[in-house]
């Protein structure tokens, strides 16, 4: 089965999402390649490279993570999952407190289109409001999950958004596009008044 976030990226790019208005850095649009053909975020020793964020210990992450760290500072971030255990729409939001709550929008935008999680739970987090949480620790877990870890020492206000691979492809696609454009055009419109 094909992982949504490079595909949704590929939509976003052609659609012309990423437009003047901002200044954007995409990194990188598929982490794991090789994975991405096998349908794994795993490598081909079993390795998990989705839980080796917090202390790296595969060269991949490694450089990932470094390469990230090099980077300008963001106002925002977004990455793209899908979670192959949970059946609905759900997504992470790290913020400090600072900024508006922009779950809401996304999840609004993505109910459009797919089922919306409705575990309380989730990896053995507990998920606020049903359908993302706002208080991950991600610094009190053994090992981080890339969709947990700060995407760079300078961004305060990142978003993870998971799709279920349970859903049909093209419709977990559209969801992710329709959650990343709507906040974007919320963003937007916020900063024109």
């Amino acid at each position: 089965m094909w992982p949504t976030p490079p595909l949704a990226f590929l939509r976003m790019m052609e659609t012309g999402v990423f437009d003047h208005r901002p200044t954007w850095s995409c990194w990188p649009p598929c982490l794991i390649p090789a994975g991405l053909i096998r349908g794994t975020r795993e490598k081909a020793d079993g390795t998990n490279l989705n839980r080796d964020c917090k202390d790296p210990r595969t060269c991949k992450i490694t450089s990932h993570v470094n390469g990230i760290e090099v980077q300008q500072s963001f106002n925002k971030t977004f990455c793209l999952h899908y979670d192959w255990e949970s059946p609905g729409f759900y997504l992470y939001e790290l913020d400090p407190g600072e900024f508006p709550i922009l779950a809401y929008t996304m999840v609004a935008a993505a109910s459009a289109h797919c089922p919306i999680e409705t575990a309380t739970m989730i990896d053995g987090r507990e998920i606020h409001d049903r359908h993302h949480s706002s208080n991950v620790r991600p610094l009190m877990r053994e090992t981080r999950p890339e969709a947990i870890s700060p995407r760079h020492p300078h961004t305060r206000h990142s978003y993870t958004i998971e799709t279920s691979s349970t859903q049909l492809l093209q419709p977990r696609i559209t969801t992710q596009v329709a959650a990343v454009t709507m906040v974007l055009a919320t963003l937007v419109s916020a900063q024109a008044r």
